[in-house]
Parts: structure tokens; C-alpha cells; sequence
């Protein structure tokens, strides 16, 4: 995705509001959804605002201290020494700043970090507001939840639509419990059946040809990440195949929702592997209902 001008990041000034986009973005660094915030207010957090279990730490834990404004050397040592009492002991401990950058702490912290991990105690490392607004604003999930005044989402959507136009449906997995399609190149781009019991039947002229002249209709919705891009109609036919909703006035479907179709069809018959490819399934139904691809 591009990428907005950090600059315009406001640093802010809610203690409860940086705790939490702290919180969040040490989620996607450690990968880990269960990282969390440690105890409550007057309670006793031995130097850990934040703390969970990096993805690369074979379950060891990890701590982050929040400090909004200029971070002072005896601060720093202060924090670590209560640290050092959090159980069970840390492997790192990552200081979260709401300030700019200050190269002679980031000097600081640098020799700290080696010098502890030569005595086996855990290692420091820090993040200033700068390094956190980098990290939001190459995140769509992170940029829409925290900064949406600056999220144009056209760009990300076309983006989004070439990835799907330029794959096929061998590109893709399938959940047919769950429902849900997964790039496999980008497990972050999903596209999400709705539940059947929201499902409707439908019958339309257009479908008459067919000798069980009825279908069911459903969104099918497509994400990024837990970021809603766009609904996609898609009509079942007898459980055979899936068309995507045509243009009624011309009877047809654009060139991307004909990928999409090759990809839902082709995912989903793969894995049932009872009505033969999907592919060519929805190549032939497409010809019987006379639905046209456009160019574009």
C-alpha cells in the first residue's frame, strides 16, 4: 500500500490512547493476538506496561515499558531494575517512547542491550514515536483503526483487485467449514462466505434455462487483513457453481468478477473433488446462461 506522510502522524496525547496503539503494534511485530496489558491502574507492574510472547521466542515472554516524553538514562536503568522482578523473567524488554527520536539514548540503549545479553539477562530494545508511525503506516488495519483521516482507500483497493486479478484458483485455499478463501501468497487477503443461514433463494430470468430454475444468493466478502474492502454478489446454482451477479441489462460480468468466479469455483470443487473441475464448470455454465465477459 502507499504509504502517508508519517509527518502528519499527531503524536498523541492520551496516556490510554498510546498504551494502546502500542499495544497493537507490538501485536503485529510479536505476532502474537494475545499479547495484552499488564494489570490495571495503581497496581504493582514491576516496569511491563505490555507484555506477550514473540512469535520467534520459542514461548519465552517479552515486556514493553510506555514513557511519554524526553527519556532520561536513570529513568531508563530504574525501569529495568523493576523489570528484572517481573515473573516470569523477561527475554527482552522494548521501551515504547512517545517522544522523537534522541540518538544519544538510542547510543544508550544500544550498549545496554549487548552488554546485558553477555551477562544472560534480558535484552533492551526501543521504539520512539517515529518508529512506531512507520510501522502504522505500512499497516491498512493499523492506519484504519488509528489514523482514518488519512487512509484513501482507492488506491489500496485497486491494489488489492490486481493481486486478485493476477492470480488463479490454484493460488488459493479453501475452508469450506469456515468459509473462507486464503491467498496463499498473502494469507492477510481473504474472501469470506457469508453464512448460509443468512443466504436467500432466488430465481430470475436468466437462470430459467436451467432445469432447477432456482439458485441461492450470498455476499461474499472480501478483506484485508480485518479491514472490510468490498461485497460480491455471487448466485449458487444447485450447489454446482457459483456466478457472480451479472450486469442484467447486457447479461454480463466484468473481466474481474470472472476471475473471481474461477477462483471461488476452482478452490471449492478442488476440495470437494465430486462435480469435477471447478474451472471448466464455470466456463460451461457461463455459456449455457449466454453471460458474456467483458473486456475490462
Amino acid at each position: 500500500m502507499q504509504s502517508p506522510d508519517t509527518s502528519k502522524l499527531t503524536m498523541t496525547k492520551s496516556w490510554d490512547e498510546f498504551e494502546t496503539i502500542v499495544t497493537d503494534v507490538i501485536k503485529k511485530i510479536w505476532k502474537d493476538d494475545l499479547a495484552v496489558r499488564n494489570g490495571r491502574e495503581y497496581q504493582a507492574q514491576y516496569g511491563v506496561d505490555i507484555y506477550g510472547k514473540p512469535f520467534n521466542f520459542n514461548g519465552e515472554y517479552a515486556g514493553v515499558q510506555c514513557k511519554r516524553g524526553n527519556l532520561r538514562k536513570r529513568i531508563i536503568d530504574s525501569e529495568i531494575d523493576k523489570a528484572e522482578q517481573f515473573r516470569p523473567i523477561l527475554k527482552e524488554l522494548i521501551f515504547a517512547v512517545c517522544s522523537a527520536r534522541d540518538s544519544n539514548i538510542q547510543e544508550y540503549v544500544r550498549i545496554l542491550d549487548i552488554n546485558r545479553i553477555k551477562e544472560n539477562k534480558f535484552g533492551i530494545r526501543m521504539l520512539f514515536w517515529d518508529d512506531l508511525c512507520s510501522i502504522i503506516s505500512e499497516d491498512i488495519d493499523l492506519m484504519t483503526k488509528h489514523f482514518p483521516q488519512f487512509i484513501d482507500r482507492t488506491p489500496i483497493i485497486d491494489k488489492l483487485k490486481e493481486k486478485i486479478m493476477n492470480s488463479t484458483w490454484e493460488d488459493w485455499s479453501f475452508n469450506d467449514e469456515e468459509g473462507i478463501y486464503t491467498y496463499r501468497r498473502d494469507a492477510n487477503l481473504r474472501i469470506v462466505r457469508e453464512p448460509f443461514e443468512k443466504s436467500h433463494d432466488f430465481i430470475d430470468d436468466w437462470i430459467t434455462i436451467l432445469p432447477d430454475k432456482t439458485g441461492r444468493t450470498s455476499w461474499h466478502k472480501v478483506y484485508y487483513g480485518n479491514s472490510f474492502i468490498e461485497n460480491i454478489p455471487i448466485v449458487s446454482l444447485g450447489g454446482k457453481v457459483l456466478i457472480p451477479y451479472p450486469d442484467l441489462k447486457n447479461l454480463t460480468i466484468t473481466k474481474y468478477q470472472y476471475i473471481l468466479g474461477k477462483i471461488l469455483n476452482g478452490s471449492y470443487h478442488f476440495m470437494r473433488e465430486d462435480f469435477g473441475p471447478g474451472v471448466i464448470t464455470f466456463d460451461k455454465y457461463l455459456e449455457i446462461l449466454k453471460i458474456k465477459v467483458m473486456d475490462k
